[in-house]
């Protein structure tokens, strides 16, 4: 017989508080491109028990498909938002594959960001912002509305 660790369900399964889980183990990497690191990053969260990492400068083009596949096999989703228009840049979330999330709608000029909505009896909305150039006015009087009007979603 196993022993029981607090959080832990029937089936080994990890999620929010409506699958047994009071608390989420988050992170926050800057990769340089994902990648040719896929293994270091999963073994940190593992290592870390991390069950979600932010990412940012993934340099994800056209490949995320092929990275998310490698991924799924060992036991996480990626979900991913690759810069547009020039090279490096893109932001990404890593989670455990047993993690119930969607992806929220979002749209900025001056920072690249991703949100996603993790699913439970009380869910969480994250984003991950990374901010690039010399825009800095432009990005906080962006980032001050999308605060504001994020807050103002209903998630159901």
């Amino acid at each position: 017989m196993t022993e029981k660790v607090p959080g832990d369900v029937e089936g080994g399964s990890r999620g929010l508080e409506s699958q047994g889980l009071r608390s989420l183990n988050i992170g926050l990497a800057n990769c340089f491109s994902i990648r040719n690191k896929i293994f270091s990053v999963t073994e940190m969260m593992i290592e870390n028990n991390l069950d979600v990492l932010g990412i940012t400068e993934t340099w994800l083009k056209g490949d995320e498909e092929a990275v998310g596949a490698e991924l799924s096999e060992i036991g996480f989703n990626l979900v991913s938002a690759a810069r547009k228009g020039k090279r490096g840049g893109g932001v990404a979330f890593l989670l455990r594959s047993n993690i119930k999330y969607s992806r929220c709608k979002t749209q900025t000029l001056s920072f690249e960001c991703l949100e996603i909505f993790v699913k439970g009896t009380v869910g969480l909305r994250l984003a991950v912002v990374y901010r690039t150039g010399n825009n800095h006015d432009q990005f906080i009087t962006e980032f001050e509305e999308k605060k504001k009007y994020s807050a103002l979603i209903p998630l159901l």
